[in-house]
C-alpha cells in the first residue's frame, strides 16, 4: 500500500471514528438511559477517543516521515535553483 494510501486509509478511520464518538454524544444528550447505559455510552466513548487520538498520532508519524523522505538533498540544488 502506497504512503499515500495509508494516510487516506487512516484519515477515513478517523472519520468513521469521529461520527460513532458524535453518535453516542447525541445519545447522551437526547436519551433518557439509566445509568448503567450511561456508563456503558462513556466507557464506549472513552474508547473511540483513544483510538482517534492514536490513528491521529500514526498519520502525523507517517506525514513526519513522507517529508523526511521527500525533503530534497541541501547539497543538490539544481543550477539556477534560489532558495
Amino acid at each position: 500500500m502506497s504512503s499515500k494510501a495509508s494516510i487516506a486509509k487512516l484519515e477515513e478511520s478517523v472519520m468513521k471514528l469521529e461520527a460513532a464518538l458524535n453518535y453516542y454524544a447525541e445519545l447522551l444528550s437526547t436519551k433518557k438511559a439509566s445509568p448503567s447505559e450511561l456508563e456503558a455510552i462513556n466507557l464506549k466513548r472513552r474508547h473511540l477517543k483513544k483510538e482517534i487520538l492514536k490513528l491521529t498520532l500514526k498519520n502525523k508519524k507517517l506525514l513526519k516521515a513522507l517529508e523526511e523522505h521527500f525533503r530534497p538533498d541541501p547539497g543538490s540544488r539544481l543550477k539556477g535553483d534560489v532558495r
